[in-house]
């Protein structure tokens, strides 16, 4: 991933677009392109935490990279954050495998298209703890994956709602 973030930067430093830009701005957007090019479960929070540009920023200059060098990326798969995110909520090997059960009728069923990945995993592992009884606030995933209880209740309740009409 370094290599590819190193090149990515090489590269739109060779083409003259960096005007304006800041080298550390540029290699968290270009590491953050990298993850998303392996396949590797990052969000640009995880980038931010460890440069002085944020959240917001490393996205802007993410696409904008995107767009000058024509990378073409597929959107990640929600089933590469569930095992991250119920190790970082010390979930069991029960629950995680119920997020992954459940995420499968969620992917079948179409219900995750065109939703943040991110979210979709968050809801699906929430909605897991919540069938194995293992107490875990909407709260705690939000802290996690940076995202509002909201997001997280409305992913739960639309895939609880899939896999309670799938069994």
């Amino acid at each position: 991933v370094r290599a590819l973030g190193t090149e990515y930067y090489r590269e739109v430093r060779a083409k003259g677009k960096l005007p304006g830009r800041g080298v550390e701005e540029v290699m968290s957007a270009a590491l953050y392109i990298g993850c998303k090019k392996k396949n590797l479960p990052r969000n640009p929070d995880d980038f931010a935490k460890h440069s002085k540009y944020d959240r917001k920023q490393i996205l802007r200059t993410s696409k904008y990279l995107e767009q000058v060098l024509e990378i073409k990326i597929e959107p990640t798969e929600p089933t590469k954050y569930v095992s991250r995110l119920a190790d970082e909520l010390n979930l069991s090997r029960e629950t995680e495998t119920k997020a992954m059960e459940l995420l499968d009728i969620v992917v079948d069923n179409g219900a995750h298209a065109g939703k943040s990945p991110t979210a979709v995993a968050a809801g699906t592992v929430y909605a897991a703890s919540t069938l194995t009884g293992e107490k875990v606030t909407q709260a705690e995933v939000g802290n996690i994956t940076n995202l509002t209880h909201v997001t997280i209740r409305d992913r739960y309740t639309e895939q609880l709602e899939i896999y309670q009409s799938e069994t």
